[in-house]
């Protein structure tokens, strides 16, 4: 890739599917030189794509996700609740740079279904999803992100339509809604790539039917840092801070992911967030891990 040998393997003779877990995720071109029994060498250009969201065409990848909803609580930590909840999913690749997506999540009283088409390019990424809920709640969004050598970028938009009357909590443990109003959001973010560390701005609108409050805003910076980055295991720590239209937002967490045998990753994360808004400060902690099974 750009010059630089990547990964050397020896293949026995025939048709044989390449090891690609060596290589670095991203959408590239990479170059195959390949030596023949005789001696011949002849070379091949390969448009290549490795992230989450296309997994090998043979090898889709399947996720699950469970834990309990937060308590409310005005200040200090959030205590978890007795409500659980959890998410499914699976993305597989379709074609080299296309793929599908799946992804089923709910708890007691709610729950949605989302599907999301993939579509990967040298330098750019497309994304657009529809999701439902059983109450009849829709919503639609779509991404693209583009990056080049070290800098990168991201606009998205994303438009939900609730069926139901809206609610003052709908993040109450026993009254949670994953749609809840009428609300159009946009995002944009800009990045820079330095070594293990990647800094950035972000910027973030919406508008929705909540009484008193239509309109609202916030931007700032944040970063991403890799810690430990091995076959085997990742660690990486994240941090943003936003001014809002109401007051300040900001959060650090830490994320590990362990490459375990038979294709099994499993990752944990764990944080801090603290917002200001109108004088109230809240300070809930989040954790979660993670299990991905992805058949050999």
């Amino acid at each position: 890739r750009d010059g630089r040998l990547i990964s050397s393997r020896y293949y026995q003779p025939g048709n044989r599917a390449l090891e690609t877990s060596e290589l670095p995720d991203g959408a590239y071109e990479v170059t195959l030189r390949i030596r023949d029994l005789g001696g011949g060498v002849r070379e091949e250009t390969r448009f290549f794509a490795k992230t989450d969201l296309l997994p090998p065409a043979d090898q889709p990848l399947y996720f699950a996700d469970a834990g309990v909803i937060a308590e409310r609580r005005s200040s200090g930590l959030a205590p978890p609740s007795s409500v659980p909840i959890g998410r499914i999913g699976t993305r597989r690749r379709l074609a080299p740079g296309l793929g599908v997506g799946l992804d089923v999540a709910g708890t007691s009283r709610d729950g949605f279904a989302e599907g999301s088409v993939y579509y990967v390019l040298p330098f750019v990424q497309f994304t657009a999803s529809a999701l439902i809920t059983p109450h009849r709640d829709w919503g639609a969004s779509g991404a693209a992100i583009v990056t080049y050598k070290r800098i990168s970028g991201s606009v998205s938009a994303r438009y939900v339509r609730g069926a139901r009357p809206r609610v003052e909590y709908p993040d109450a443990p026993r009254s949670y809604r994953f749609v809840n109003g009428k609300a159009l959001q946009a995002n944009a973010s800009i990045g820079y790539q330095f070594r293990q560390v990647r800094v950035g701005a972000t910027g973030q609108f919406q508008y929705s039917d909540r009484p008193g409050v239509k309109r609202s805003y916030a931007f700032g910076p944040n970063f991403n840092a890799t810690l430990i980055d091995n076959p085997r295991h990742n660690v990486i720590t994240v941090g943003e801070f936003l001014k809002t239209d109401k007051g300040f937002s900001a959060y650090v967490k830490i994320v590990w992911r362990w490459q375990a045998p038979r294709s099994v990753t499993v990752t944990s994360e764990a944080g801090m967030r603290a917002m200001r808004s109108d004088g109230n400060r809240e300070t809930p902690e989040k954790g979660r891990r993670l299990s991905t099974y992805q058949p050999a």
